[in-house]
């Protein structure tokens, strides 16, 4: 029997032909990094859209002692599965309506070196939870609903950082939870909808680069220092006072 060849040009036409692209590694989701600084990931189920920010409406919130709302507001229709934003112990289950604001509602003590950090999930249909227990961001701890001072089925989210909060909402352990979270902060850019001084640093005390009146966008870097963020507005980098003043685009 005759030996059997192959012409290597011939293979290499015949590899050619049959190769493929091999698709790219998505990227992993945004949220929390073993090692790196606090962050949440999204409580509730896509899509991620916030219905009302962080220190808005003070002439709703100032008749419970509040210059403006103390947390975000998160689309969650009723029953919607809600899980916590960041590993922690439970601290406080709400399992009843008690007339309190938050309803039916669960908080989550969450320990960093960034921090002592502490989450509140409110006006539940029903939590699913119990005091002490050790729960994964991720981990499903209620179900989304209308109970307490609510108008509407939807996930109301407080954060508070023990002992060094947002001073201007007269409680001195609430922050804003909205750059804490990776999916919507810093965000492909924001409105002005109050206008307010672009600043070097993040104070009143810093001098001031320029007005930014109401309407135009800008670029969140990502940096923040309380209720202040890093922005950039038509090629200028400063730091604007954020509460009630930016909504995401």
């Amino acid at each position: 029997m005759s030996k059997m060849a192959v012409r290597v040009t011939d293979l290499e036409d015949f590899i050619s032909q049959k190769a493929f692209e091999i698709p790219a590694t998505p990227a992993p989701p945004p949220g929390p990094v073993p090692g790196g600084p606090f962050r949440l990931i999204w409580p509730a189920p896509d899509p991620k859209v916030t219905t009302q920010a962080f220190g808005i409406n003070p002439q709703i919130y100032g008749a419970f002692g509040l210059k403006g709302h103390e947390g975000i507001d998160i689309r969650a229709v009723t029953g919607a599965q809600i899980v916590a934003a960041a590993e922690g112990i439970i601290s406080r289950v709400q399992a009843v309506v008690d007339g309190g604001a938050y309803g039916i509602h669960v908080r989550i003590n969450h320990d960093h070196p960034d921090g002592q950090f502490e989450s509140i999930y409110g006006h539940f249909k029903q939590a699913l939870v119990s005091l002490g227990d050790v729960v994964e961001a991720g981990q499903l701890i209620g179900l989304a609903d209308n109970t307490g001072n609510s108008s509407g089925a939807h996930l109301h989210l407080t954060l508070k950082k023990r002992g060094d909060g947002s001073p201007w909402l007269a409680k001195s352990d609430i922050v804003n939870p909205t750059c804490y979270l990776p999916d919507i902060f810093p965000g492909n850019g924001w409105r002005v909808d109050v206008g307010g001084n672009l600043r070097t640093g993040p104070a009143d005390t810093f001098p001031v680069i320029r007005f930014i009146a109401a309407g135009p966008t800008v670029r969140a870097t990502g940096r923040f220092d309380h209720d202040w963020w890093e922005v950039e507005h038509l090629g200028q980098i400063g730091w604007f006072w954020t509460p009630f003043k930016l909504r995401a685009i």
